[in-house]
C-alpha cells in the first residue's frame, strides 16, 4: 500500500527553501557576489555556485575596515562551498566623506543605481531561515556573529582614520581572545563601550569584568563601560536602512 502524501500547512508552504533562493538566480547569466564571509553572504555565494557554477564569483573587499581574522574566514568559507574567491583593496579612507563619518549613507542609492540585487529578500528569507539553510547545506559560517566594518562601531560626527579602527580592532581580538564571541566596541573617543551578546553578557558583567576592563585598557583606552544590557546591532546606526547581500549581475 501507498501511504497518502502528508498534508502541507499553511505554516510549512510560506517557510522559504534552498530551492526558493535558487530559482531567484536560475535566469542570472552570471553572478558577482559581495563575499563578507558571514553566514547571509555565504549562503548567496553558495546557492550562486549551485546555480551558476563557474559564472558566479565571490568578491571581498579588503581595507583597514575589516576585522584581524575575517579575511582568513572568507577564503575558508569560499573554498568549503567551492566559489572562485576573489580580493580586492578598497581605500575608503581616501574620501574625505567618508573620513568626516556623517550620517548620510550612500549604498543602498549605489546599489539601484548598479543593479545590484538582493536574493534573500526576493526569496523571502529571515535571519532564522537564512541560517536554517546555512546549516543544512554546514556553510561553515551558518553560526558566525554578525561582523560588520569596524566603522559601525564609530558614532557619527567622529573623524574615521587608521588609528581609530586599529584601536577598535585591538581592543575586540583582546576580547575574542578571552573568550567572547558576539561583541562591539564602541569607540566613544577616550572611553569605549563594550556591548556583549545576551548570552555572554552576565560572565562579563561578573566574574571576568576585571579581565574585559583590563582588555579594553590594553587597547589604548582610558575608560570602559561595559553596557549592562544585551548587543544591539546597529546600535550607532539606529533608524537608518541596511542593505542585504546582494549579487550584481
Amino acid at each position: 500500500m501507498h501511504s497518502r502524501p502528508r498534508a502541507v500547512s499553511k505554516e510549512e508552504a510560506s517557510i522559504p527553501t534552498l530551492g526558493d533562493l535558487e530559482d531567484c538566480l536560475v535566469d542570472t547569466r552570471s553572478a558577482i557576489v559581495a563575499f563578507s564571509g558571514g553566514v547571509d553572504s555565504s549562503l548567496v555565494a553558495a546557492a550562486a555556485v549551485r546555480v551558476l557554477g563557474e559564472r558566479s564569483l565571490a568578491v571581498t573587499a579588503v581595507s583597514p575596515a575589516l576585522a584581524t581574522g575575517e579575511l582568513d574566514g572568507a577564503r575558508r568559507v569560499a573554498r568549503t562551498i567551492g566559489i572562485a574567491h576573489e580580493e580586492i583593496r578598497t581605500d575608503e579612507l581616501a574620501r574625505e566623506a567618508y573620513r568626516r563619518n556623517g550620517d548620510w549613507r550612500p549604498g543602498l542609492r549605489a546599489a539601484a543605481e548598479h543593479h545590484v540585487r538582493h536574493p534573500l529578500v526576493e526569496a523571502g528569507f529571515g535571519k532564522s531561515d537564512i541560517r536554517r539553510v546555512a546549516r543544512e547545506l554546514r556553510i561553515p559560517s551558518a553560526e558566525k556573529p554578525a561582523m560588520p566594518c569596524l566603522a559601525s562601531r564609530v558614532p557619527f560626527g567622529t573623524a574615521v582614520d587608521r588609528t581609530v579602527l586599529a584601536q577598535v580592532d585591538r581592543a575586540e581580538r583582546a576580547m575574542k581572545d578571552l573568550g567572547f564571541r558576539d561583541l562591539r566596541v564602541r569607540h566613544l573617543g577616550a572611553k569605549a563601550r563594550v556591548e556583549i551578546a545576551e548570552q555572554e553578557l552576565a560572565r562579563a558583567c561578573g566574574p571576568d569584568r576585571g579581565a574585559v576592563e583590563r582588555a579594553i585598557l590594553g587597547a589604548g583606552y582610558d575608560l570602559v563601560e561595559i553596557d549592562p544590557g544585551p548587543l544591539r546591532s546597529g546600535a550607532l546606526t539606529r533608524g537608518l536602512p541596511l542593505a542585504d547581500p546582494g549579487v550584481g549581475t
